[in-house]
């Protein structure tokens, strides 16, 4: 995911994400990841919907640069 993220292709990071997310629908670092992956892509509503998911496993977690606190 990282290597076609530096590649500059995102649309494969995200299929690798969501492959990733689908094992591990409970990992709250791979919805933090995508989250900031669709930040990146525009989509800002999907951007907030998978960071709420990561803060709802990981109150503690430390927002990425772009997000205010959701939800």
């Amino acid at each position: 995911m990282l290597a076609a993220v530096q590649a500059g292709n995102l649309g494969d990071a995200d299929r690798a994400l969501r492959s990733a997310i689908a094992k591990a629908p409970r990992n709250w670092a791979l919805r933090r990841d995508r989250a900031v992956l669709l930040q990146r892509l525009g989509d800002v509503r999907g951007a907030e919907r998978e960071m709420q998911s990561a803060l709802q496993m990981n109150p503690l977690l430390v927002l990425p640069p772009g997000f205010g606190r959701v939800g």
